[in-house]
């Protein structure tokens, strides 16, 4: 079955068969059957994985959408470690969904997307953005795991709430700050794991 859905997804994304609502969908569907691909699977130990790669491979498949809105995409990745245990399909799956929703929800200026390293048990994922951000009553809701259904975009909140899930099947936490007009900047911390 899920074959024979990505298959159509991909038939949908031909721009003689595509509207924005059925590309909008597919990339929705597609994402859905990431999530229950990755969440479906045993937490592995640890595998080791070079996180400079697995950065740039998020920012490579990332920047072209930013640019085409005009956005500027502000990256930071300096102090990474050449070597890092860690779910790297998980990860990846939860550094691209922060990504991809701040390029969605940010309709000018810019997003800006890092992995923090310290000398801690701990490393991050940050994502921040100059999107209209949102209200107190939003944040609680999506960030409870309830997305928002608004006339413009029913799935909003999706990407988040799968990347909130992920990030907990991980050990990792969640913490976001978002405020109406004011953009969201969100952080996801990892444990490090040892070999």
């Amino acid at each position: 079955m899920a074959n024979e859905l990505r298959v159509f997804l991909e038939s949908q994304r031909r721009p003689d068969a595509a509207t924005p609502a059925t590309s909008r969908l597919a990339v929705f569907v597609e994402q859905l059957l990431e999530y229950a691909e990755l969440s479906g699977t045993q937490q592995t130990p640890g595998e080791s994985f070079d996180p400079r790669v697995l950065f740039s491979e998020i920012v490579a498949a990332c920047k072209p959408v930013a640019e085409a809105k005009g956005l500027q995409l502000l990256t930071d990745c300096l102090t990474a470690p050449t070597s890092l245990l860690g779910n790297r399909a998980r990860i990846k799956k939860i550094a691209q969904l922060l990504l991809e929703n701040a390029i969605d929800y940010t309709p000018e200026g810019q997003v800006s997307f890092g992995f923090n390293f310290s000398d801690g048990d701990r490393w991050a994922i940050k994502v921040g953005d100059t999107s209209p951000g949102l209200s107190e009553a939003d944040s609680a809701q999506l960030f409870n795991g309830d997305p928002i259904a608004t006339d413009a975009s029913a799935d909003r909140g999706l990407g988040l709430a799968m990347a909130r899930e992920l990030a907990k099947s991980i050990g990792a936490s969640f913490h976001t700050m978002t405020q109406a007009g004011r953009g969201t900047h969100l952080e996801v911390s990892i444990p490090k794991m040892s070999a």
